[in-house]
């Protein structure tokens, strides 16, 4: 760069244009050069990594209309010469910028001033210019890992004061590319929760600085991130068959820490929807049922401080309240006498009582009469009778939880001889 001093050009130049109506001019294939015209004096420029500015002595030749801008790309390699790249409209403009610079790059400038689209004066020297290179992303960045379902990023905040902001880039493992997350503003800035990510799964990250000019700096090193796994699977599920009106479920405990509850899931069916029933932090739950033989399936998930929940597993366990004790058989009702003998057989080893329905055979309807309970045996004789009706009976069995089976066959009785 020329060591030259600028009037009125800094770092942070924005040329000022002069704009004039309709398009800018642009100079003929065949123009003339037109010795008579001034030569542009250019002062200097100075060049940042997405910007050049120039600035030159004021033109006092009233003939002049503006100044052409002449450019080559050095690290293009289909640019060859220099060619018309732009134009100003006034003579009374001193300054140019010119934004559409890659980093690190070197280009090629000359400057004819011109009076019209057929003449211009001769070329200025080449003024060789080398843009700035992308400054350098923070210096530490790093992340903490094992979190639920999130990730934390954390990095020292940039020392360059042109710094405004920062991009953040993540990649899963299903991602081909970077992806921008997030754009956190202001430059002291230092921290970033990346939420509602995937469980026990592998991220990673790059971080850039942001200037005001909107220009990013180098990629950050990439840090990788792997989420907290959820809790493994329970193991070791029972579920009772046989307690009466409630079943005892059962399960492992946890090798986990970090576990502090167990969330036990109910269906009707095995492969039904199994419904969240019911939270405890303990390894055994007594459902309490209120129907015999009612059959439950049931499924236990582990969750974590952090509420992650271990997954459901793929086969339910079986339980049952206590069914019904058989119903015993009515062999026989034999009138005798004044009375009427009962006879029947037990069909379950549970049955420690029986109780006796009876009822009297009308025209209409039959009259139900109150039970004969608290027998124990396998035969009863009825005394309570009248020879001239009709009696209909049928047993039922109790067991020892109070559990009634349901009646035996009815048989009717028959006239006395």
């Amino acid at each position: 760069m020329k060591n030259l001093m600028l009037k009125t050009l800094t770092i942070f130049l924005i040329a000022t244009i002069f704009s004039g109506c309709g398009a800018k001019p642009k100079p003929q294939k065949n123009a003339l050069i037109d010795t008579t015209l001034p030569v542009l004096e250019i002062n200097g420029y100075l060049a940042d990594s997405n910007a050049v500015a120039f600035e030159w002595k004021e033109i006092k030749d009233t003939r002049v209309k503006g100044v052409y801008i002449y450019k080559r790309s050095l690290n293009d390699p289909k640019s060859k010469r220099l060619k018309y790249y732009d134009s100003t409209v006034s003579r009374f403009v001193t300054h140019y910028t010119d934004y559409d610079i890659k980093p690190n790059s070197k280009y090629q400038y000359t400057f004819s001033t011109y009076k019209d689209e057929d003449s211009q004066s001769k070329a200025t020297q080449i003024e060789s210019v080398t843009s700035k290179p992308l400054i350098n992303s923070v210096s530490y960045f790093e992340s903490i890992g094992n979190m639920p379902r999130s990730a934390k990023l954390i990095w020292r905040p940039h020392t360059n004061p042109s710094v405004v902001a920062y991009e953040i880039k993540r990649r899963g493992i299903d991602d081909r590319e970077f992806k921008t997350i997030a754009r956190p503003k202001g430059r002291l800035t230092a921290e970033y929760i990346d939420l509602d990510l995937k469980d026990n799964q592998s991220y990673n990250y790059v971080i850039y600085a942001v200037q005001f000019n909107k220009m990013k700096s180098k990629p950050s090193k990439t840090i990788k991130v792997v989420t907290k796994p959820l809790p493994v699977e329970i193991t070791g599920l029972n579920a009772s068959l046989d307690l009466p009106h409630k079943i005892s479920v059962s399960w492992n405990q946890s090798q986990q820490d970090s576990i502090s509850h167990y969330n036990l899931y109910r269906s009707s069916s095995k492969d039904g929807r199994y419904k969240y029933h019911v939270k405890t932090e303990h390894t055994t739950f007594i459902d309490k049922v209120d129907e015999n033989g009612k059959i439950y399936y049931y499924k236990v998930t582990a969750t974590d401080k952090d509420n992650l929940e271990g997954e459901l597993s793929d086969i339910g366990t079986k339980g049952m309240t206590l069914e019904l004790p058989s119903a015993p058989v009515l062999q026989t009702v034999t009138p005798k006498d004044d009375k009427i003998i009962l006879k029947w057989k037990s069909l379950d080893d549970r049955a420690k009582s029986y109780k006796i329905l009876k009822s009297v055979k009308g025209s209409w309807s039959n009259e139900v009469l109150k039970p004969i309970v608290g027998i124990k045996g396998l035969t009863y004789t009825d005394n309570d009778v009248k020879t001239s009706q009709t009696y209909i009976y049928s047993v039922v069995a109790i067991d020892k939880n109070k559990i009634e089976s349901k009646p035996s066959n009815e048989v009717k009785s028959k006239e006395s001889n």
